[in-house]
Protein backbone atom coordinates (compact mmCIF):
# COMPACT_ATOMS: atom_id res chain seq x y z
CA UNK A 1 0.00 0.00 0.00
CA UNK A 2 3.04 2.44 0.50
CA UNK A 3 3.99 2.91 -3.19
CA UNK A 4 0.11 3.67 -3.64
CA UNK A 5 -0.50 6.69 -1.11
CA UNK A 6 1.06 9.70 -0.16
CA UNK A 7 0.22 9.11 3.43
CA UNK A 8 2.59 9.12 5.93
CA UNK A 9 3.13 5.62 7.65
CA UNK A 10 1.31 6.70 11.04
CA UNK A 11 -1.76 7.95 8.70
CA UNK A 12 -1.93 5.16 6.55
CA UNK A 13 -1.87 2.11 9.32
CA UNK A 14 -4.86 4.40 10.71
CA UNK A 15 -6.59 4.27 7.28
CA UNK A 16 -5.77 1.32 6.09
CA UNK A 17 -7.51 0.02 9.77
CA UNK A 18 -10.61 2.21 9.04
CA UNK A 19 -11.03 0.10 6.09
CA UNK A 20 -10.99 -2.63 7.39
CA UNK A 21 -13.38 -1.52 9.92
CA UNK A 22 -15.67 -0.92 7.41
CA UNK A 23 -15.59 -4.21 5.49
CA UNK A 24 -15.09 -6.59 8.43
CA UNK A 25 -17.85 -7.61 10.94
CA UNK A 26 -15.39 -8.69 13.19
CA UNK A 27 -13.65 -4.95 13.17
CA UNK A 28 -14.68 -2.02 14.93
CA UNK A 29 -13.82 1.53 14.79
CA UNK A 30 -12.62 2.02 18.05
CA UNK A 31 -8.80 2.59 17.20
CA UNK A 32 -6.08 3.17 19.07
CA UNK A 33 -2.62 3.25 17.32
CA UNK A 34 0.86 2.66 19.52
CA UNK A 35 3.63 4.51 17.99
CA UNK A 36 7.07 3.09 18.74
CA UNK A 37 10.16 5.75 18.27
CA UNK A 38 13.96 4.82 17.68
CA UNK A 39 16.17 5.48 20.38
CA UNK A 40 19.15 6.19 18.15
CA UNK A 41 16.98 9.09 16.14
Amino acid sequence: MKKHATLDEENLVKESLHIAADLCIYTNHNIKTLILEDENE
